[in-house]
């Protein structure tokens, strides 16, 4: 009779078992300890919210506000090095515009935070979204690489964040923002630099070295500004205080600055429009105008200037390689037009004379007055659906903002501030100083 051994039988199929599937079993653990390491399996992944990554790729943590701003976890497990340069949202399956600088180098295992602008069909809680989440990246000698790495659903969670501190500063001048930085003035004559991202307050000295600047501008590379009599330039990533003088023959105030082809143009109170080659020699500068009053105000939008004269009450149009001036719109004395911007083939103009808000077609044409009754609205910029103006930079005032297609006078408060005066519009966000020694430098995620 044959005996059959159990405990034998046992022990041996427990042997072909872990033979068989040994591996297969180390594999899974060895998968689930990662994603249990870059936080797959948190609790806030569960709300509602999905974020489906692209292979190598895990998204978590999704929260939208109200405000279109996104707010993620991304995490990585592919074999190369990464250095994310931007990430960017769509409301499509097609790239983005823009890529937001964040500055993240990441090797597998490894996850970072940040936060996109999306554009939204409404800013009200509850409202659905769907888009696509993306990359532009650097690997070994490739760079500026674009890549999807997530589908993206959710909803608006969170209403939108009111006004932000940037930075406290004292008495602070113009503003611009670039490469995922703002730069400023202020009134210690330093122009200084913070990361967006940055804890308030935490900026550091870009230039210190005297002149007075005043106004700031950039193509991305450099940043330029007015000083008393000068143009002056520095590498947005160089050294502190490695600037180039381009010009410093200029006798007056210098009110306004842009960049525009390869050249850099202002206006000074001496009644001239002004350019130089951003690369020229020392004072290789020419006149384009004369005889335009205090021009101030300074844009720049396909091949032309644009600035106003406050003794004048005058708006004015020439080509930026010069040539014919042309009078856009006069205004009874007293208006006091101020500032300038451009978009979709309108000028948009503030009269902190008379407290309206202006624009008219480029080349000339009928003046539509978009709001009237401000307190001496100051400065303007567009996104190129909005205008966003401030008002009252002497006392307590406001930031406005509009469309530029909207109803006359249909304009809203967007934020209540002290001294509201420069503005900047970057990738959802308008950015503002506040003159004052107690002053800030703020922002707001617009529209």
């Amino acid at each position: 009779m044959l005996k059959f051994d159990h405990a034998k039988y046992k022990s041996q199929s427990a042997a072909e078992y872990l033979s068989t599937y040994g591996w297969a079993i180390l594999i899974i653990a060895v998968v689930l300890a990662v994603l249990y390491q870059l936080g797959v399996f948190g609790g806030s992944n569960f709300t509602g919210s999905s974020c489906l990554a692209v292979s190598g790729f895990l998204c978590k943590n999704v929260v939208l506000n109200g405000g279109g701003t996104l707010s993620f976890v991304l995490g990585y497990v592919g074999s190369q090095t990464l250095t994310i340069t931007g990430v960017g949202c769509s409301n499509t399956t097609n790239a983005p515009s823009s890529f937001p600088g964040v500055g993240a180098t990441l090797t597998s295992e490894q996850n970072f935070s940040a936060s996109v602008k999306c554009s939204l069909p409404s800013q009200a809680i509850g409202t659905p979204f769907s888009g696509t989440l993306w990359i532009q990246y650097s690997s070994g000698s490739q760079t500026g690489l674009v890549l999807k790495v997530a589908d993206i659903r959710t909803t608006i969670i969170t209403p939108k964040p009111g006004a932000q501190l940037l930075s406290p500063v004292y008495y602070p001048g113009d503003l611009t923002v670039v490469g995922g930085n703002a730069y400023w003035v202020d009134g210690n004559g330093r122009i200084m630099k913070q990361s967006l991202t940055g804890a308030p307050g935490s900026n550091t000295i870009f230039y210190n070295l005297g002149g007075n600047p005043n106004y700031l501008t950039s193509d991305g590379t450099n940043l330029y500004w007015t000083a008393m009599g000068a143009i002056q330039k520095q590498a947005l990533n160089g050294a502190p205080n490695s600037n180039v003088v381009l010009c410093n023959n200029q006798n007056n105030y210098l009110y306004g600055i842009v960049v525009y082809n390869g050249n850099v143009y202002w206006p000074s109170y001496g009644g001239t429009i002004n350019t130089e080659s951003i690369n020229g020699a020392l004072n290789s500068n020419a006149v384009l105008a004369t005889g335009q009053g205090d021009p101030q105000g300074l844009s720049v939008y396909n091949g032309n200037l644009f600035w106003v004269s406050e003794s004048y009450d005058t708006v004015y149009q020439m080509p930026t390689t010069g040539g014919t001036v042309t009078t856009l719109a006069s205004f009874a004395p007293y208006s006091y037009p101020f500032w300038t911007t451009v978009t979709n083939g309108y000028l948009y103009w503030v009269n902190y004379g008379d407290g309206s808000v202006n624009k008219i077609p480029i080349g000339g044409g009928t003046i539509t007055q978009l709001a009237t009754g401000q307190t001496e609205p100051s400065y303007i910029v567009t996104d190129g659906t909005y205008v966003y103006w401030s008002n009252s930079w002497a006392g307590p005032g406001s930031i406005q903002e509009e469309s530029i297609n909207g109803v006359p006078g249909s304009n809203v408060t967007i934020a209540v501030r002290t001294r509201p005066n420069y503005l900047n519009i970057t990738n959802g966000n308008l950015y503002w100083s506040e003159g004052q020694a107690s002053g800030n430098v703020m922002s707001i995620g617009v529209p």
